[in-house]
């Protein structure tokens, strides 16, 4: 999944309805290897919150790719985001 443009209200409820849809609905307090990919010069703070929460609750990894942006609000959303290797999960 990719989160593109500014962070608004509202976006963390679109993603978490995204997560939980489809044939294997993310669950809280399960790990997953699900990937979001952020590109955001930020936005609201309060929504990066609610996002930064959301991805510590169903455990899923946040990517920044080489050419893209995560600026402001985005940057906070990211630090809810994990990276799995083969030994354990890390925060960061």
């Amino acid at each position: 999944m990719t989160l593109t443009g500014p962070i608004e209200t509202g976006d963390a409820e679109k993603v978490r309805s995204a997560l939980h849809s489809g044939d294997t609905p993310l669950q809280a307090g399960t790990t997953s290897h699900a990937q979001i990919t952020l590109d955001s010069r930020g936005g609201s703070f309060e929504e990066a919150i609610k996002l930064m929460d959301l991805f510590r609750e169903v455990a899923i990894s946040t990517r920044i790719e080489a050419d893209a942006e995560c600026f402001s609000a985005c940057a906070v959303a990211f630090m809810g985001g994990h990276h799995i290797n083969e030994a354990s999960i890390f925060w960061p």
